[in-house]
Parts: C-alpha cells; structure tokens; sequence
C-alpha cells in the first residue's frame, strides 16, 4: 500500500466525520436537540454510513497490509 494512499483515505474519512461532529455540537447548543442518549435521528442516520465505512475501510487495509 502506497502510504499517499493511507492518508488521503484517512483524510476523506476525517471530512465527513468532522461534519457529523460539527453538526451534533450546533444541533445541541443551537437547537437544544440531543444529549447522550437522546440523539436526534438525523445524527445517527448520518453516523451510521460513516461507521460502517469506517469499518469497510479498516478492513480494506488489513488486507492489504497482509497481502490476501
């Protein structure tokens, strides 16, 4: 694996998970939305494509540093 590779995935990983996190601070303080446990759907239909290619991601590269 090419290490400009890694980090412009690590940089495209970084952009929307900054947005998610931006956008759940102002939801909380602006709107009075949320709380640990009381996440607004929004949030968590934004969060969980960000996980699952978090997770995706991870994968790809444990693959590629074992060579399958």
């Amino acid at each position: 694996m090419d290490p400009r590779d890694a980090a412009l995935r690590a940089r495209l990983l970084a952009v929307p998970g900054i947005g998610i996190l931006l956008g759940a601070r102002w939801s909380y303080y602006e709107l009075g939305w949320g709380g640990y446990w009381g996440w607004d759907p929004v949030e968590n239909a934004a969060l969980m494509p960000w996980l699952i290619s978090t997770a995706f991601l991870h994968s790809v590269m444990i693959q590629e540093k074992r060579g399958c």
